[in-house]
This record gives structure tokens, sequence and C-alpha cells, in this order.
């Protein structure tokens, strides 16, 4: 029914909050924000579905008075391989953990000094061994096999939680 559905659906989204706040190292999360609070730019990175949550984390952080930027198009992952320093850090978001722009740039990053994060649903993406803070969210059961598409629930939990942090940390005062 349209009641077992809609109950299904909250109750899985509250048990994938739940488990990725679990598996989450909170620790690493404050040494992000640590990490964006002091940098001079923040590039958050993502390909199709993820470039929307790319796109609306980069929103927060500039609102907030950071130089942040989305970037979600291969030809400016290219341009900005150069130009990226170590005083920047580079956040990465692939629901996949797999999209091969994403892991190309944070590798281009990473080779340029850039403190490296990335934010995915599956543990075993090539990104959680070449970053330096890898979270991987809990997805929201089913939601893919009947919407054809993830939920990005977990994921925007996480990124509040950074913006809550990088707030609490005085980004304003900067």
């Amino acid at each position: 029914t349209d009641e077992a559905a809609i109950e299904k659906m909250f109750l899985s989204s509250m048990r994938a909050l739940e488990d990725t706040l679990k598996a989450m190292n909170r620790q690493k999360l404050a040494q992000v924000a640590d990490e964006c609070v002091a940098a001079s730019r923040i590039f958050v990175v993502g390909v199709d579905g993820s470039a929307v949550l790319a796109q609306e984390l980069a929103m927060q952080l500039v609102s907030m008075g950071c130089d942040a930027m989305a970037v979600s198009n291969t030809m400016m992952m290219d341009a900005l391989a150069s130009r990226y320093s170590d005083k920047d850090v580079f956040i990465g978001i692939s629901r996949s953990g797999r999209s091969k722009m994403v892991i190309d740039a944070l590798k281009a990053a990473k080779a340029r000094g850039c403190y490296t994060a990335f934010i995915s649903n599956y543990i075993n993406s090539p990104a959680s061994a070449l970053s330096d803070a890898f979270f991987c969210t809990s997805c929201v059961d089913d939601v893919k096999n009947i919407t054809g598409r993830e939920s990005n629930l977990t994921i925007q939990a996480l990124m509040g939680a950074l913006v809550l942090l990088m707030a609490r940390k005085g980004v304003e005062a900067r």
C-alpha cells in the first residue's frame, strides 16, 4: 500500500542515517572542518548525480564566506589540476565511489598538496586509499531499485554536519 511504502521509506532512511553515524569517524570529520576553515579555497567535485551534491555543499560554504567552488565539468577539472595548492581543500563526492573523473581529480589535487576528503556510498572506493579523509555513507535500502537512483539523504546529512562544525569553529570570523 502507499502507507506501507511511506513507512518503509522513512524507516529505511532512519536506519541508513543511524548506520552512517555509527560508521563515521567523527574526529576525522572534525579534522576536515578544521582544514576547510583554514583553507584558501575549497573545491567540491562531483559528476552526474553527485554534481548536485557538490553544488549544494559549495553553495553552503560560499554563503558562509568561504572561497568555495563546485566542479562538475571534466574540462574544468583538467584546467584546475595545475592550480591546486597545499592551501586548498579538495572534497570529492561520488555515490558510486568509482567515477573516473572524480578519482582522477582527487589524484591531481593530492599530487599538488591539497588536503583531500571523499564521500561515497561504497567502502571499496579507490578513494578510500587515496584521500586524507574518506567517509562511507549508508544507502537507503531499495530506493534505487524502485526509483532508478540512490537517495542523497545520508550524504546530505554528512555535509550538514561538516557545515555545522565549520560554523562552530568560526568560519565566518575570517
